[in-house]
């Protein structure tokens, strides 16, 4: 049966309760009665005996009228008695007859109330009557069908709610071993707005996200091999040909250390980049004055850019702010946005790169903007993974392997900043790295 392990769980504890609270009901109910009920009817029987006792002349105590009290009074019970305490009339003789002394001395034995009054003419009136059971030795089958309707109201409430339960944690633990066996992506529908709805969503969120980190695992070893086995097989192809052709050996060897740099290089930002996701390779944090600082790189870049004979402008802060962060990482940053736009913009006419360093009040703001190409809008939300590039293509006559960006992004965010892009076909791109001041 779906969920019945579960809800008789759940109904082993309910019942459980309900057994506890009764154990604690009845000496509530007990101590009630005491304080409450059986001393307002005690003063009641006191009254009545009281006033019996003053108004009933010995010419009325006679069998005649016990009889006809027992008849008005089922449940009061009036006896009288002689001055020593000899049973002269009672209304309910075949109950235990009371003890005169026993009562005048406030002794109460038994469950039963009873108020004693001295007769004017002599001898004692008493009243009594039974005292209200302690629950549950009083309860009565009503009582006991209610029990049963209650445990079945509850047991028809419970038992849709918990196999509705059980249901969609069975079906989550069916996926979960999925999953667990590499089955990634699969969901299920959300039919519930409570926090079992919640936990499902999230799951469906789990399990969307690991098929979408195994698609990117798949791809990045991908097109790691592929980056790999490029450069190795020209290095191949030119190890073969200086082999074949000794003429072109130094053609050929010169080739071999140039793909030998491409490796390296490709291997390094690689490991950068791994390092700084994994957060095994935390920044160097340290005060540096920005202006001077943005002005030393670019200093060093100008003459790059320029050999490729694209126009260069800067704008720095006039202010020597200090700013907190790793200048050598940030350094390296901006060098590979000023190589992405040193190759977006070969062979076009006009190139021009401007970097701009700006400060505001909470922060400050590094912008590396060119004139090229631009970036199509479908590439811009994937530029920042690692091999990826625009086009399929962007970069690659000039030895680009896609880690220029994603290794920008790991500098900048383990740093606790934010790098943005902004692209448009034929108008050029922009990209700024935002970081705090501290």
């Amino acid at each position: 049966m779906i969920g019945g392990r579960l809800f008789y769980r759940f109904m082993l504890r309910f019942l459980m309760g309900l057994g506890v609270a009764v154990l604690l009901f009845a000496p509530l109910v007990h101590i009630f009665q005491i304080r409450v009920v059986d001393s307002e009817w005690s003063e009641d029987l006191r009254q009545e005996a009281t006033w019996a006792a003053r108004h009933l002349g010995p010419e009325l105590v006679d069998k005649a009228y016990t009889d006809a009290w027992r008849s008005m009074h089922n449940t009061m019970r009036i006896t009288f008695f002689d001055a020593e305490g000899k049973l002269i009339e009672d209304s309910h003789p075949e109950r235990p007859q009371h003890d005169v002394h026993a009562l005048l001395r406030g002794e109460d034995h038994g469950r039963h109330l009873a108020a004693i009054e001295a007769m004017p003419h002599g001898g004692w009136l008493v009243l009594s009557r039974p005292g209200v059971p302690p629950f549950p030795f009083g309860m009565h089958w009503e009582l006991v069908l209610v029990a049963v309707l209650v445990v079945l109201i509850v047991h028809l409430l419970l038992y849709p709610l918990v196999r509705s339960i059980s249901s969609t944690l069975g079906q989550l633990g069916q996926l979960a071993e999925q999953v667990a066996d590499g089955q990634f992506g699969k969901t299920l529908d959300i039919r519930r707005h409570d926090e079992i709805g919640a936990l499902v969503a999230s799951f469906n969120d789990m399990s969307k996200k690991l098929a979408e980190a195994e698609k990117l695992n798949t791809r990045l070893l991908h097109d790691v091999s592929h980056e790999l086995r490029s450069p190795l097989g020209r290095i191949q192809v030119m190890a073969e040909t200086s082999i074949l052709r000794p003429a072109e050996a130094d053609r050929c060897v010169q080739g071999i250390g140039e793909e030998v740099k491409l490796l390296d290089r490709l291997v390094g930002d690689l490991l950068q980049v791994a390092r700084f996701e994994s957060e095994s390779q935390a920044p160097k944090m340290q005060s540096f004055a920005l202006s001077t600082w943005a002005q030393e790189t670019c200093r060093r870049l100008e003459s790059k850019v320029r050999s490729n004979k694209i126009e260069w402008a800067t704008e720095f802060p006039q202010d020597e702010q200090q700013v907190s962060g790793d200048p050598q990482r940030l350094a390296q940053a901006l060098g590979n946005l000023v190589d992405n736009a040193i190759h977006a913009l070969s062979g076009h006419e006009n190139g021009k790169i401007e970097v701009r360093v700006e400060l505001a009040a909470d922060g400050w703001t590094l912008e590396v903007a060119d004139n090229g190409p631009g970036i199509p809008a479908e590439d811009l939300p994937h530029v920042f993974r690692r091999f990826y590039r625009a086009g399929d293509n962007r970069g690659r006559d000039q030895g680009g392997v896609g880690l220029g960006l994603s290794l920008v992004q790991a500098i900048v965010e383990a740093q606790e900043g934010q790098v943005k892009i902004d692209s448009q076909v034929g108008a050029g791109t922009q990209v700024t790295m935002r970081l705090p001041l501290a």
